[in-house]
Order: C-alpha cells, then sequence, then structure tokens
C-alpha cells in the first residue's frame, strides 16, 4: 500500500502542478488570441490557422472559443481594407467557413486590382523619347509621329556616329546648293544658256 500512496501523492502533485499552470496557460492563450492581427502573419491562410489553433489550445485549458466569437475575432484582426467584407460577415452572421471563404474572395479580388509591375516598367522610359512620340501638328504629317516608327534612327543616334554625321552634313549642304541653283535659275532667266 505504500507503493499506492506514494503513486497517488505524486499524481495529486502533479494534478495540483498542472493546474495551477492551467490557468496561466489559459491566460496567456487568451492573450494571443485576442491580439492575433492579419498583419501578424505571413497570409490569410497563416491567421486563420492560428487563430482556429489558439481556439483548439483554449479548449483544451478548459476555456472554449464559440465559433461565432472565433468569427468576430476573424474580422477584429483584419487591416482596414477588409472594412467591406467585414461588415459584410458581421452582418450576415457567417459562420468560420463562410468568413474565410469570403476573405480568401476579397484578397483575390486586392490582388486583382493591384498594379502590375510590368505595367510600371511600360509606362517609363528614357526622357529622350518622350518628345518624339509627341504628336506632330504639321498638316503634312501622314500619320507618322516620329523617325522611330519609321524604323529610322533617333537624332541622338546619329549624334554618336560622327561619320555618319559628317556624310549627313555633306548631303545637306549639296541639296541647299541644289535648291538655291535651282532658285537662281527660275529667277534669272539668263543664265539657262
Amino acid at each position: 500500500m505504500d507503493s499506492d500512496g506514494t503513486a497517488r501523492g505524486a499524481w495529486v502533485k502533479l494534478e495540483k502542478i498542472y493546474l495551477s499552470n492551467k490557468k496561466a496557460r489559459a491566460a496567456t492563450l487568451e492573450t494571443k488570441f485576442v491580439n492575433l492581427t492579419l498583419a501578424a502573419c505571413s497570409s490569410l491562410d497563416d491567421y486563420c490557422q492560428k487563430l482556429k489553433d489558439l481556439a483548439n489550445q483554449l479548449e483544451d485549458v478548459d476555456q472554449p472559443i464559440s465559433e461565432s466569437r472565433l468569427v468576430l475575432q476573424l474580422v477584429r484582426g483584419l487591416p482596414q481594407e477588409f472594412d467591406t467584407t467585414a461588415s459584410l460577415i458581421n452582418s450576415t452572421n457567417a459562420d468560420w467557413d463562410e468568413a474565410r471563404s469570403m476573405l480568401t474572395d476579397e484578397l483575390i479580388r486586392i490582388e486583382a486590382c493591384k498594379p502590375n509591375s510590368s505595367s510600371v516598367i511600360v509606362a517609363t522610359g528614357p526622357s529622350n523619347r518622350s518628345s518624339q512620340q509627341q504628336p506632330s501638328h504639321n498638316s503634312r504629317n501622314l500619320g507618322v509621329n516620329s523617325s522611330s516608327q519609321l524604323g529610322l534612327p533617333s537624332s541622338s543616334s546619329l549624334q554618336t556616329l560622327p561619320a555618319a554625321e559628317d556624310e549627313a552634313g555633306d548631303l545637306g549642304t549639296k541639296t541647299e546648293e541644289a535648291v538655291e541653283a535651282g532658285v537662281q535659275a527660275a529667277t534669272n532667266p539668263t543664265h539657262l544658256g
């Protein structure tokens, strides 16, 4: 009987330690439960899982969480961008699964509304091209707004090729001389002979 008394004594002692620890554990779990937010978690799924785990742990220490309280805490921990969905969850008295589904749908909608990083890249470009892409107000413009639309090099790329620039300058000079000669010939008929 002595061994039974010792085993019983040890059991009672362990039970007292556990029970005193149980209340402290319940208080700690309750604090974690009410302070958990989506911002503190890596994802919506992680947030929901942590809430559910804390509710299960509270039940293990005789502090059960009802489904309606679990949904209320789920909504309370959401950031402002979920306000509309949170109001809808509260007004429809959604259960846990409905609330989670509504939040997942809202998260998909929010992600779809965010601008694509590739559109930012497309929207930005070299600053020297903005003047080339401005529509021309010349009446002889045949729908072509810039040399880049014709597949021609821009003036900035011609400046980087000195030989091409010299040739273009010579051509421009020759063209101007030919125009002058034509004008002189037209205005001075004696020069034709």
